[in-house]
Parts: C-alpha cells; structure tokens; sequence
C-alpha cells in the first residue's frame, strides 16, 4: 500500500484511560509498542500511522479519548460521530482536522490580549467528572508567526502543552531564580509539563503554531495568572 495511503493520527485519551486507548487500539488491529509511566499517566498522547481505509475504526473510541488530530485528511466517517474543528478555523498552512466527542466551543477568548497574542479555539471542560477523574480542561493555543503568549506564572495552576502542529519554543523560569531556561521546542507526542510558580512563555518563529493545553484546574477568568515582564 502506497505511503499516501495512510494518515498520521495523534489521540489524546482521556484521563485515566490511558491502557485502555492503547488495548482499544490494539484490539481494532493496530499494533502498538507499550512504553508507559506512572508520570505521564496522568496526561499523555498516543501518535500512530492509520491506513485510510480503517480511519472509521477510530469512532470505536469515543467513550475513551478526548481528541483525535487526523492530519492530511479533511473528511472522514468519523464525521458521523466526532464534533470537528479544521484547519480552515484556525488559519494554519496545513490540513488537519481535529476531532472530539465532547468538545463545545470556547465561549471567549481565555489570554489577556493586551500581554499574549495566543488565541483559543476550543475546550473540552468537565465540570463533573466521573469518579477516578481529575477536572481537568483542554485547550486547542493558536500563535500566529514570530508571536508570543504573555510571560506569566500559576500559584496552584499546572499546565501541560502538546504541539499539535507547527514549532513552538518555551522557556520556563521558577520565580524564585533570577534566570530563565533556555528556550526549548515542544516536542510532539509529549506534554510538557508547567508546575505552579514557573514563569513561562510560547514563542513561535516564521510559522504559526497549535497546540493542545490541558489546565488544572481550568481559570478562564484568568484569577491564577500573574505576569512577569
């Protein structure tokens, strides 16, 4: 089967339902190799090769995922199931459709526009999870070329980032330091991890970037951040 034949997806499960994406998937015929950790349990992201003709497959798993970014493919069966957001939203290069089975749409914009020129599309909030569950929120962060998010920190706020798409550079800073991190790319399939009391600020280059935040506890109202000029 010719490479152009296959698409690269990007799964988020859901909290918690981590091994249960990965034998779901398994049990659908797609073999994986197994590498998990109790750190990154918590919150983490799986990247697999799919042939087009078995992407409505995917629909298996709505009841243990949280998002599916499927790239080079504009429309699928999944359709039928998933709530979509394209790449025609966020005004990226590349296509890539994003899909969800409980996402709603974000009723504003989250960042503080006079400090960050970060944007944001969409959540996934769980008021009541379910027992087991941590409340957390996701969040898909759209940065324009050569931008930047406000430099800011949490006093009980983690953050988690996962390129979705483009290259996005953080440097990270714990208030109690007078210097900051070197810069470093986000890495894709992994979140990077901001623990409360750490300045940090994205910063992207030529090319505009997207990526996933995942906020526990979500602050839309901003009441957790302070900035650090």
């Amino acid at each position: 089967m010719h490479q152009e034949n296959f698409v690269s997806v990007t799964i988020v499960p859901r909290y918690n339902h981590l091994i249960d994406t990965y034998n779901a998937l398994e049990n659908m015929g797609f073999s994986l190799a197994k590498n998990i950790t109790e750190e990154i349990k918590d919150v983490s992201a799986l990247s697999i090769n799919i042939a087009k003709s078995n992407i409505s497959k995917l629909n298996e798993l709505k009841d243990i995922v949280d998002l599916i970014a499927v790239y080079s493919l504009n429309k699928t069966e999944l359709d039928k199931t998933y709530k979509k957001i394209s790449s025609e939203d966020l005004r990226i290069e590349n296509d890539f459709v994003i899909y969800s089975p409980t996402a709603v749409k974000h009723p504003g914009k989250m960042s503080n526009s006079g400090k960050s020129a970060a944007e944001y599309y969409w959540i996934i909030k769980r008021d009541d999870p379910v027992e087991g569950e941590n409340p957390v929120s996701l969040l898909l962060q759209f940065i324009k070329p050569n931008a930047s998010t406000s430099r800011h920190y949490h006093i009980n706020t983690i953050e988690h980032f996962l390129p979705l798409f483009g290259k996005t550079m953080i440097t990270c800073q714990k208030i109690t330091e007078r210097l900051p991190s070197k810069a470093q790319e986000l890495i894709y399939d992994v979140f990077s991890k901001v623990m409360p009391k750490t300045a940090h600020q994205l910063k992207t280059l030529d090319k505009p970037a997207v990526n996933l935040l995942c906020m526990q506890p979500y602050d839309p109202e901003l009441k957790d951040h302070f900035y650090k000029d």
